[in-house]
């Protein structure tokens, strides 16, 4: 099975354009006077499609939002412009925010966003086993490398000396696998979808947990009304995907720039693609007992892994104040 063109295992960078009414959006929006600008900064994964989908389909226009998103390599990078003061809003992960947090970082999950599973992805032609294997994840900290580390390989009764972590950009995972720098690579969707298609296989799976709408506390306290808008946006943007997964799906793998895949059975379709990852995530902007369990767990899995000095309590960063628990 190939792909298309050259190079398309290399996910392309998000190219993100305030899209025109589409949908249940459908129409001119009333002109508003214009908000002050909020960077919001973001991984460009298929987990964060609430941002992506509020932007296209003018939902931060709608609730009178002047939204600069902001694409960043990895969780870690993310919450240093954090830590910077270059963005006011993000939607991250749990660990790294429970990492940077217990080290004084002031900001607070505002908004769930999703969760879902990460598999664990053989190369084409590898046939070694989890022991041994050199396997890719997103950088230290970030939420595969703790399901990795914490979680998946402690499950199989693994230490996390038993296997070689290379880190690398999502976007770089499926060529290091076709070229076989890495043996496994632990993703999420779409890319897992891309990679078996092209004859990789799914070896094991862990739970990802997901991706929170994050606020600086300074910020919080400065404009909550913005923060209410957001998460407005970003409810409507859920709602969307909810009743109309496929042109959200075709939203997504436009801007996504996600390819066709020809395989022995015909072409895959970029929507259909996402469509398949979409499937496996669960959206919701509420927080649940199961999600504060397993976050508890996390805490003691990084603290474990040396990530963070001691288990904390997370409660205070989370502000509740809008998603009741």
């Amino acid at each position: 099975m190939t792909l298309p063109f050259l190079g398309i295992r290399r996910l392309a960078a998000l190219v993100l354009t305030a899209g025109v009414g589409i949908g249940g959006f459908a129409g001119p929006l009333a002109a508003h006077a214009a908000q002050p600008s909020l960077t919001v900064g973001y991984v460009p994964v298929l987990g964060l499609s609430p941002a992506l989908l509020a932007k296209s389909l003018g939902i931060y226009q709608k609730e009178q939002l002047n939204v600069r998103l902001v694409s960043f390599p990895s969780g870690p990078t993310l919450y240093q412009a954090m830590a910077g003061g270059r963005v006011q809003m993000a939607y991250a992960g749990v660990p790294a925010l429970i990492e940077w947090a217990s080290r004084g970082l002031p900001v607070q999950a505002v908004a769930k966003v999703e969760d879902g599973t990460f598999s664990l992805l053989a190369a084409k032609g590898y046939h070694g086993t989890i022991r041994g294997a050199t396997i890719g994840d997103a950088g230290q900290g970030s939420g595969q490398d703790v399901m990795l580390r914490g979680f998946l390989l402690p499950h199989r009764r693994l230490a996390p000396s038993s296997v070689k972590v290379r880190y690398l950009p999502q976007s770089d995972m499926l060529s290091a696998l076709a070229g076989r720098q890495i043996d496994m690579a632990l993703l999420g969707a779409p890319l897992t979808t891309m990679g078996e298609l092209e004859g990789d296989r799914v070896v094991a799976w862990t739970r990802d947990p997901g991706f929170v709408l994050l606020a600086r506390s300074s910020f919080i306290k400065q404009d909550p009304k913005i923060v209410g808008e957001m998460i407005r946006a970003h409810r409507l943007a859920i709602a969307y995907i909810h009743r109309h997964p496929v042109q959200a799906a075709a939203i997504l793998a436009r801007d996504l720039k996600v390819p066709a895949v020809r395989t022995a059975h015909g072409l895959i379709s970029p929507t259909a693609i996402v469509q398949r990852g979409l499937k496996g995530l669960r959206f919701s902007a509420l927080f649940t007992a199961q999600d504060f369990k397993l976050y508890r767990t996390m805490d003691q899995r990084l603290a474990r892994l040396g990530l963070i000095s001691h288990p904390v309590n997370i409660r205070p960063f989370f502000d509740f104040r809008w998603i009741r628990p």
